[in-house]
């Protein structure tokens, strides 16, 4: 007989934390890539909304990738969440450590990461799990 085990997707407040940092990690290491690109080819700035708005779009898309991946249900409003989380980490992270008000651009940056994230959910939830933590 098997035991019911307390696994770590099953507690939805832990796992949207862990998809969200997922999430800002690999949106920070494709900017660092992006960055790295475009300092080394041409110092041009204008671009580099585009290449942080894909980055952003990237890093939300595989937060809720992962917890749709993982979590097996509610797809689309586990990723909207996972991607309301990585919107609110990224602002505050930029409220305490820039000091930028809020502006125009965070109602943008808050659609690309709820969209982005709830797409990610759907495609996590019709992908095949891995088999090592299938149940």
């Amino acid at each position: 007989m098997r035991k019911n085990k307390n696994e770590i997707w099953t507690n939805l407040y832990i796992w949207l934390i862990v998809c969200a940092l997922i999430g800002i990690i690999i949106c920070f290491g494709i900017l660092f890539l992006f960055s790295v690109f475009l300092y080394s080819t041409t110092e041009i700035i204008k671009s580099f909304t585009i290449f942080s708005a894909v980055s952003l779009l990237s890093g939300s898309f595989s937060g809720g990738y992962f917890c749709g991946l993982f979590r097996r249900k509610n797809g689309l409003y586990e990723g909207f969440f996972c991607g309301f989380a990585i919107y609110i980490i990224l602002l505050t992270a930029g409220l305490i450590f820039f000091h930028s008000p809020l502006h125009i651009l965070s109602i943008r940056k808050f659609l690309i990461c709820t969209i982005s994230a709830s797409a990610g959910g759907i495609t996590g939830v019709n992908h095949k799990r891995p088999k090592n933590i299938r149940s």
